[in-house]
């Protein structure tokens, strides 16, 4: 787990571009929900 900076990720973005910033209309609390990604190895060009 850490802090992925913005300013260190592509176009500016990071894995916080996959939650939403809402509040609950009861009680005004942080919305959580399951985000689901496909994941691929990286293969670095020669």
């Amino acid at each position: 787990m850490g802090i992925w900076w913005r300013k260190l990720g592509m176009d500016g973005c990071n894995v916080n571009q996959l939650t939403s910033q809402a509040l609950t209309d009861l009680g005004r609390g942080p919305t959580f929900y399951d985000c689901l990604v496909d994941v691929e190895a990286f293969q670095a060009a020669d």
